[in-house]
């Protein structure tokens, strides 16, 4: 009976682990796409006519 709680425990352990391996990657990739999205911003207002928006923009992602 103590090995086979024993071994359960470990399982959850090992579930437990991966669980959070697949949190830190999908943070990951939301930080990703986070900075993408500020990127394709900064390139769109540097393409901007109105350089006064460009600058409200650049300020705002600071």
């Amino acid at each position: 009976m103590h090995k086979v709680t024993s071994f359960l425990g470990f399982g959850v352990i090992v579930l437990d682990f991966s669980n959070k391996e697949a949190q830190i990657k999908n943070n990951r990739r939301k930080q990703e796409g986070i900075s993408r999205v500020k990127t394709g911003m900064l390139s769109l207002a540097r393409w901007s006519k109105k350089r006064k928006f460009a600058q409200n923009l650049k300020n705002d992602w600071k």
